[in-house]
């Protein structure tokens, strides 16, 4: 029973160890916008303007798209509506990081703090 109980521990320990890992790796991947010489407050407008014109434009490009038919029984109707917001959100994304690299922005995975080159 003991050598049961030990390797249970054992286990549990190594899981703990585990997860600490592959969230600190997780969180040292983690990428970002930078500029050189931005300010946060520089950063806020950019990311706003950007996301405006994103969601304007991503809209009308939905608008614009024809509108599944009222006839008869659809029974895809529910899929296609949600392959268009899928579409939509995508274009969204891509509209605003096209707006922001234009602005000059690079999406980066930022050093960590403390590493200094020698």
């Amino acid at each position: 029973m003991g050598i049961m109980i030990f390797s249970l521990r054992s286990l549990l320990i190594l899981s703990a160890l585990g997860v600490v890992f592959v969230v600190s790796g997780c969180a040292s991947t983690k990428k970002t916008w930078y500029k050189p010489g931005m300010t946060p407050d520089e950063w806020a407008v950019d990311s706003a303007t950007c996301r405006s014109r994103a969601r304007r434009l991503a809209e009308d490009d939905l608008a614009l798209q024809p509108a599944p038919s009222a006839g008869g029984i659809d029974q895809a109707a529910g899929y296609n509506a949600l392959m268009r917001q899928h579409s939509a959100k995508r274009n969204y994304e891509s509209l605003y990081r096209s707006c922001l690299q234009r602005r000059g922005y690079k999406f980066i995975t930022p050093k960590p703090v403390g590493t200094a080159k020698a």
